[in-house]
């Protein structure tokens, strides 16, 4: 599990434009606000970290998380980026 400040290439929440890292679902990466229980996804194999993570451990992060829970939403992202 990352938990790490970025700086919204990856899209922020649109309620208090933050995030709290992301957890990957096999090549997936899922970021989340944890103050608003959304997430969005990243897209798949944009970072290397899942394949250092097996799928027991990426559940264990999912299931931490309760991201089940969470609201799956359209991101906000700087004006600057270049998607």
């Amino acid at each position: 599990m990352t938990r790490q400040q970025y700086d919204g290439y990856f899209g922020r929440c649109p309620l208090c434009n933050n995030t709290d890292g992301y957890v990957n679902v096999e090549s997936s990466h899922w970021f989340f606000c944890s103050e608003r229980k959304v997430m969005w996804c990243a897209g798949a194999n944009v970072f290397s970290s899942w394949q250092n993570e097996t799928e027991e451990e990426q559940k264990r992060n999912w299931d931490q998380l309760g991201l089940d829970k969470y609201e799956q939403i359209q991101p906000v992202y700087p004006e600057d980026a270049k998607c």
